[in-house]
C-alpha cells in the first residue's frame, strides 16, 4: 500500500459516524414518531424534517466510505476476510475461502483495546493443510485498516513477506507445506492469524469445483431495470418501504434474506443482514422515491454501465454479520438508486463470483440502455397492489405501530 493511501485511510479511520447516524442521515427522522395533533405542531414537524433531512443527506455524503474492494473471484483465488464479530471488546476473526473450502484462521498472541484484553496463545500445531495450486492469487478483504502477510515454513518463521499494497498477492512458492501468516491492524489492536496450506503444482490439483452458477434467470422491475441471477437463488421484491419509499428487489443464495426493517423504534434502511448464515451472499438494488432533495445537478454525470463490483465501497458496520458494500447509482440525472451487496465471511468463492456477475448484469431498458423511472410508484398499478407494502402508519390517537399489508 502506498504512503498516500495509508495517509488517506488514516484520515478515514478518524471519521467513523455511528450506525444510527448513517441511518438517520439517509432517512431523516424516525418514521415511528407520533403524528402531531394540531396544525401548528404539524407545520413545525414538517419544517424540522426538511432541515434535518437536508443536513442528514449531506452528512451521509460526507461520511460514506471510500475504500475500494477487489472483485471477480475465480476458483483458484484464495480469499481471506478479516472482520469483527461483536462489540469492540471481542476479538476479530479471519476466514479463508478457496473454492468450496472454508478455513478459520488460528489466532496468535494479542492485546485488544489497549491492555483491556491480552492473551498469550499456545504455539499452534497444524495437522491439516489446505491444498493450494501454485500461482494462486491471494485476495485480502474485510474491515481491517491494513494487513501484513508472509509465507513461511512454520508459524514463528515468517519467511517471505507478501506485498499486499493493493490487497492482493501471488502465492508462487516451491511446492511444500507452509504457514500463511497475517497481522491485521484495527484501531483496537493488532491480531495475528495463521493458515496452514500446502502449495502443489497445478497439474496435481484435482478437477476444480464448478465456478459461479449460470445466470439463467432474469428479474425485470417495472421501474425499468433488470438483473440476471441463478435459478437456485431467491428473489424478494419490496415497495414503498419506510418514509423514504424504498422500492426494488434483492436476490440471495439463501431464502428469507429480506427482513422487515420496521421496528418499534422506527424504520431503518438498508435492511439488516446480521442474522443471515455466514455463507450468505445478497445483492440488492433500490430506488429511493421519497426523502430529502438529493442535491444532483444537470452537470452530474450518470453512472457508467455495466456496473462493477470493483467500484463498490466498504460500509463500516458494528457487530457480527457479513461485510457490506455499496454504491450510489445515477441514471438519466436521477441519483436516488443504490446498489448494496452483503458477503458473509464464509461465503464460497463461487457464490462471491456469482454476486460480482449479478452486479454487472444490472441494466436499464432493452439491451442495457437506460430509461428514466416514472415520477412516482412503479408504473404498474397491478404490481403495486401485489407487492407487500411495509410502512409505519400513525393511528388517530397519535400512536404509531408498524403495519404490513
Amino acid at each position: 500500500m502506498s504512503e498516500r493511501w495509508r495517509r488517506e485511510l488514516g484520515r478515514l479511520s478518524e471519521l467513523r459516524p455511528s450506525d444510527r447516524l448513517l441511518e438517520h442521515a439517509r432517512l431523516g427522522p424516525r418514521t415511528g414518531v407520533p403524528e402531531p395533533r394540531s396544525r401548528s405542531r404539524l407545520l413545525a414537524a414538517v419544517a424540522a424534517f426538511a432541515l434535518f433531512a437536508g443536513a442528514g443527506f449531506l452528512v451521509w455524503t460526507a461520511f460514506r466510505p471510500t475504500q475500494s474492494v477487489v472483485g471477480g473471484e475465480s476458483a483458484d483465488q484464495v480469499i481471506v476476510t478479516f472482520t469483527t464479530t461483536g462489540p469492540e471488546s471481542e476479538l476479530p476473526t479471519a476466514i479463508l475461502v478457496l473454492g468450496d473450502e472454508t478455513v478459520k484462521g488460528t489466532e496468535g498472541s494479542y492485546c485488544w483495546n489497549g491492555t483491556t484484553k491480552c492473551v498469550d496463545t499456545v504455539p499452534p500445531e497444524f495437522a491439516d493443510f489446505l491444498v493450494v495450486p501454485r500461482g494462486s492469487e491471494l485476495l485480502v478483504r474485510g474491515t481491517a485498516e491494513s494487513v501484513d502477510g508472509s509465507l513461511g515454513k512454520t508459524w514463528d518463521q515468517p519467511g517471505v513477506k507478501l506485498d499486499l499494497a493493493d490487497g492482493s498477492a501471488t502465492l508462487d512458492a516451491e511446492p511444500a507445506k507452509y504457514v500463511l501468516s497475517f497481522v491485521a491492524h484495527w484501531p483496537q489492536g493488532n491480531v495475528p492469524f495463521f493458515f496452514p496450506i500446502e502449495i502443489v503444482p497445478r497439474a496435481e490439483v484435482p478437477s476444480p469445483s464448478p465456478g459461479a452458477e449460470g445466470l439463467d434467470a432474469t428479474y425485470t422491475d417495472p421501474l425499468g431495470w433488470s438483473m440476471r441471477y441463478p435459478e437456485g437463488w431467491h428473489v424478494t421484491e419490496f415497495k414503498n418501504v419506510c418514509m423514504a419509499g424504498f422500492t426494488g428487489a434483492l436476490v440471495a443464495d439463501v431464502p428469507d434474506a429480506y427482513r422487515s426493517p420496521v421496528s418499534e423504534n422506527g424504520c431503518y434502511w438498508p435492511p439488516r443482514m446480521n442474522l443471515l448464515p455466514p455463507t450468505a451472499v445478497v445483492v440488492e438494488f433500490d430506488l429511493m422515491e421519497g426523502g430529502p432533495f438529493s442535491g444532483a445537478t444537470p452537470t452530474t454525470p450518470d453512472t457508467t454501465f455495466p456496473l462493477s463490483f470493483d467500484d463498490l465501497q466498504v460500509v463500516p458496520t458494528p457487530g457480527p454479520g457479513p461485510v457490506m458494500y455499496t454504491e450510489l447509482v445515477q441514471v438519466k440525472g436521477v441519483d436516488r438508486y443504490t446498489l448494496n451487496v452483503w458477503i458473509g465471511p464464509e461465503a464460497s468463492a463461487a457464490d462471491q463470483e456469482t454476486a460480482q456477475q449479478i452486479v454487472s448484469s444490472i441494466t436499464f431498458g432493452p439491451s442495457g440502455s437506460t430509461t428514466p423511472p416514472p415520477a412516482t410508484g412503479t408504473g404498474s398499478p397491478a404490481r403495486d397492489a401485489e407487492l407487500p407494502v411495509i410502512q409505519v402508519c400513525p393511528d388517530v390517537s397519535g400512536d404509531s405501530e408498524p403495519t404490513q399489508a
